[in-house]
């Protein structure tokens, strides 16, 4: 089943698209719009933000 992973958000803190592991591999960011249509995670708002995921991966290596 399809998941959010994180969110790329705009200067005002909106979410402009969300980053979607569809499984096998395959992550795709999508239109914040288009992810609320498919209803794969109706609370999106939760989700971090992508580039924070990055950077807490930076820093462990």
């Amino acid at each position: 089943m399809a998941k959010g992973i994180c969110a790329n958000h705009l200067e005002n803190g909106d979410v402009n698209n969300v980053r979607v592991d569809y499984g096998n591999g395959m992550i795709m960011d999508i239109d914040v719009d288009d992810y609320i249509q498919k209803e794969i995670l109706p609370d999106y708002n939760q989700l971090p933000d992508c580039s924070a995921a990055l950077v807490k991966e930076d820093e462990s290596q």
